[in-house]
């Protein structure tokens, strides 16, 4: 949609006149006000990129186009490190491997755990009492690890990391899905919104194994679509002014879904069977040792829900989406996963399909789910200074930062990069191949880490290509459990059956993004995909099922 058009689309006159001169007016006023919000230049900081409206117009247009503005400024300048100015305030964006590689050395420096901060203060609401633990010794100041953040960190990655706890974890969420799936189809084809299913099912799938059978999503059934009306409004609500007033579709969205999460940790649903080691940890790290009260805790808690399907959710879309979309692929992966499937005696109608082979065994199969997440998943890295420092990449390139600016990691810029090939811009399921092969060979006794570095295909490791699971100190520490139940879901779809479109029979078609993408999240489909599915020849009869 083209920005100031006035009724009816018409050339200038009526209102879109009133918008054309109050833009040149706006325009006036910025030029004059321009001195007062100049930022002082530093001939050691990186190259700044100017905007035609003074003070705002780099706001103006992540507003406007999201995460592909910074596409744009690439595709225009060919900038790796460089500054855009709103107001007073610098953000550096690094948008080449060379640069993210650098932005993560300097952990110490360029700090994750600021923006945390800010995170749970203007977006979770938590209170001034609960903001003094959670900032106490936040970025490792006294030298130790003790301190909300820094131990929960430690906790996650301690919890998530391929043992026992992920294993229980990751086999409680893909029985949580298989009902749903094993419903699928069972009487004949089958219509149904493909993104609407993957987003209902998986989501409270995932939430009920992570916090038990008396979670909110189970228990009232407005939270899961009010849940993502909230994801919607993240960045607005963590900017603007009266978010009551002006950004009241996801204000009320918060409320509800805090009052619910409340009132789960009020009737102690963490005591209940089948949550998990996860929550439990959490409540005695917040709750018994620190003191937080139920509310605040429950806040928390909803955080806990961004990172437990925010990504995972669509990733599972786009994954599926793709494969089915080609059906070359289809088979070869097709063939892939019934390796990986148990052998029915006479007349057994169950299948167990084993979820660890998925992860070492299938080469193609998880090479597609790392291409979807670099095609979808350029998720950019933010960071704040916390001192002035001077980075340095590997070319022997160096540039100041100046304190209190933001850093951000352009993923969504440096998937598309030349490093990958003349095909960036396109999907490819063998694109990570050699990184599978390789793993397999050299880590035989170990879980493949989907956070590895790219390797292209003559094999050279290509640091800091692949972001989306960050990086450096701050690397997803839910990054195993993500692929696993990923894959898991993926696999079910894959293996029992086949999937066209409503409007393109025969044929599964790729739906659109959605327009303004942001850079806080996976891609969201631009709309809803119609499709019959039906079971595949041979499978129409089995229930299925899954260990580790």
């Amino acid at each position: 949609m083209e920005p100031f058009t006035g009724t009816g689309g018409h050339a200038p006159g009526g209102n879109a006149l009133y918008y054309c001169i109050a833009l040149a007016v706006a325009a006036l006023l910025l030029s004059y006000l321009q001195p007062l919000f100049s930022v002082p230049k530093d001939g050691r900081e990186p190259p700044v990129l100017s905007s035609s409206i003074p003070i705002v117009g780099h706001l103006i247009q992540f507003i406007r186009k999201g995460s592909d503005y910074l596409v744009d400024l690439e595709r225009q300048y060919h900038q790796s490190l460089y500054v855009l100015t709103v107001g007073k305030g610098r953000i550096y964006i690094a948008a080449s491997p060379e640069w993210a590689q650098a932005i993560h050395k300097s952990y110490r420096s360029l700090q994750f755990n600021t923006i945390v901060l800010n995170a749970m203060k203007n977006i979770f609401l938590m209170d001034e009492p609960s903001m003094k633990l959670i900032e106490h010794n936040s970025n490792g100041e006294d030298g130790t690890r003790n301190g909300i953040l820094l131990e929960m960190h430690d906790m996650l990655g301690s919890v998530l990391a391929p043992g026992r706890h992920l294993d229980d974890l990751n086999h409680s969420i893909l029985n949580e899905v298989l009902p749903d799936v094993n419903k699928l189809a069972r009487n004949g084809p089958q219509h149904i919104q493909l993104w609407w299913w993957i987003r209902h099912h998986f989501s409270i799938a995932s939430i009920t194994a992570i916090w038990g059978p008396k979670n909110p999503f189970m228990l009232h059934s407005d939270i899961e679509p009010l849940f993502w009306d909230f994801e919607a409004a993240m960045l607005p609500l963590s900017m603007a002014p009266l978010p009551w007033l002006f950004v009241r579709k996801g204000h009320l969205a918060r409320k509800r879904i805090f009052d619910a999460w409340e009132e789960y940790m009020q009737n102690s649903g963490y005591d209940e069977p089948g949550v998990s080691q996860l929550v439990k940890n959490r409540v005695a790290l917040n709750m018994e040792k620190y003191g937080f009260t139920k509310r605040m805790h429950a806040y928390g808690e909803v955080s806990m829900v961004f990172g437990a399907i925010s990504n995972t959710v669509p990733t599972a879309f786009w994954l599926i989406s793709y494969i089915f979309s080609d059906p070359n692929i289809l088979a070869e992966i097709r063939q892939e996963v019934d390796a990986c499937i148990s052998t029915p005696t006479s007349g057994e109608t169950k299948r167990i399909l084993n979820a660890t082979k998925l992860r070492t065994s299938c080469h193609l199969f998880t090479s597609a789910l790392r291409e979807t997440l670099r095609i979808a998943g350029g998720v950019n890295i933010t960071r704040q200074v916390s001192e002035d420092v001077t980075v340095t990449n590997s070319a022997g390139e160096s540039y100041l930062l100046k304190k209190d600016a933001m850093v951000q990691i352009a993923s969504n810029v440096i998937h598309q990069r030349e490093l990958w090939g003349s095909d960036a811009h396109e999907f490819n399921a063998r694109r990570f191949m050699q990184n599978e092969k390789q793993q397999a060979d050299s880590t035989s006794t170990k879980i493949p880490d989907p956070a590895a570095p790219y390797r292209d295909a003559q094999g050279k490791v290509v640091s800091a290509a692949f972001r989306s699971f960050g990086g450096g100190n701050n690397v997803c520490p839910g990054r195993h459990f993500a692929q696993t139940e990923i894959l898991g879901l993926a696999a079910l779809f894959v293996a029992g059956f086949e999937i066209e479109g409503v409007r393109t029979p025969g044929r599964y078609q790729m739906p659109p993004t959605e327009a303004l993408k942001s850079s806080l999240a996976v891609i969201k489909p631009g709309r809803d995909v119609d499709v019959k599915i039906r079971r595949r020849a041979g499978f129409e009869d089995v229930e299925w099922g899954f260990k580790m």
